[in-house]
């Protein structure tokens, strides 16, 4: 006859054999053998008799979820610190305008630009952390509020090159000026363009008509303030100036290969100020000739919106009359503005403000350097 320790010595060694077994086919198993053998935590005996977590415990999934638990202990660790490494003064700095908030989820944060590229900020808190993170994981802790795209570039000073070729010599001149000196204003590009001529194309050919090719940009080359500085200095030279406009789609330009060759020069090239710019350009090219190069200040630029003579280029006055847009071509001679709309030349339905005087001087464009903001000026010292 068996005593009841006997059994029950019995059934505890049954009972650990069974669990040995689930939990073995339980770790080995592939998915579809994990989910049938976890019907079992969801049958009413199970939780009638509240056996659930002991069962977990059989199973091996009360170690599961304290992995999980430690894991996403350290996931929040980690956020934390990339978090704190984010809003460090020297990553990055904090926008100072009323407007420039940011709201995600009620949450409502001053905007934050970056001081360096993603990739540069995640090799520096790698090397000051023991516990190396994934760029992946990086990214995806940056807050909601500090902005890495393009933003990194509004703190750099921007410098601007307006370029101009003789196509019968392939002589090229670079106009190079940064935001502290010139703006992105048509008197600017009219500026570069006027003095180009009188410098390096009038005094080689004084009587010949010139011809200049541009592309149909409006804020820079159709329009009525570069329009009234060619026509000064058509008057002021006596000479007659034809601008012709290519057709949208076929823009490619002879001075597009001197960007081509320049920015080819600057691939591994360190440039610490706007003068760099000038020698890299000089020394971009070799034959026939050696490019030319400027670096402007404020001084340079004049104010051709003052003192016009036409203040529109409009072929047209009413609606369903030719636009800005249309004109082809336009030549200025004898104090006089002529637009070719559809091969056909025609003058401006519209009288002079003022009548063409000689020899005009046009005040600056800049009284002084233009500004910038405090925290781009802090950013660059």
């Amino acid at each position: 006859m068996r005593t009841a320790p006997t059994l029950v010595r019995r059934e505890l060694f049954k009972f650990n054999v069974l669990k040995n077994a689930l939990q073995e086919t339980y770790s080995k198993g592939n998915s579809s053998t994990r989910r049938a053998l976890s019907l079992v935590l969801k049958q009413k005996i199970v939780e009638k008799y509240k056996q659930k977590k002991n069962m977990s415990v059989i199973f091996g999934l009360a170690d599961r979820k304290r992995h999980a638990v430690e894991m996403n202990r350290t996931r929040r660790l980690h956020a934390e610190n990339i978090e704190k490494f984010f809003l460090r003064e020297d990553v990055s700095f904090s926008t100072a305008g009323k407007k420039e908030t940011i709201t995600r989820k009620k949450q409502k944060k001053q905007k934050r630009f970056l001081t360096k590229t993603m990739k540069e900020l995640h090799t520096i808190y790698n090397s000051e952390n023991e516990k190396k993170v994934s760029y992946a994981t990086f990214i995806r802790c940056r807050p909601f509020y500090v902005k890495a795209s393009a933003l990194y570039h509004k703190t750099k000073l921007c410098v601007h090159n307006f370029t101009i070729c003789n196509v019968e010599t392939m002589d090229a001149m670079c106009y190079w000026f940064d935001e502290i000196e010139g703006d992105l204003q048509a008197s600017t590009f009219a500026s570069c363009l006027v003095h180009y001529l009188k410098t390096y194309v009038l005094p080689v050919q004084p009587s010949n008509p010139i011809k200049i090719y541009s592309d149909g940009c409006i804020y820079q080359n159709r329009n009525s303030t570069m329009a009234n500085a060619l026509l000064h200095l058509s008057l002021d030279y006596d000479i007659e100036i034809i601008q012709l406009f290519l057709i949208k789609g076929h823009t490619q330009m002879v001075v597009d290969s001197v960007h081509a060759t320049i920015v080819k020069s600057l691939k591994n090239r360190d440039v610490y100020l706007p003068s760099d710019y000038v020698k890299i350009s000089t020394e971009a090219r070799k034959k026939p000739t050696t490019y030319r190069a400027m670096l402007l200040d404020h001084s340079f630029f004049k104010d051709y919106n003052q003192d016009v003579i036409y203040d529109s280029i409009r072929p047209g006055r009413v609606k369903g009359d030719p636009v800005v847009v249309d004109i082809r071509r336009i030549m200025y001679k004898k104090g006089d503005i002529e637009g070719m709309v559809e091969g056909v030349w025609m003058p401006l339905p519209r009288r002079p403000k003022s009548s063409p005087v000689k020899n005009h001087i046009f005040p600056a464009l800049h009284k002084q350097r233009i500004k910038i903001r405090k925290s781009k000026f802090k950013h660059l010292q």
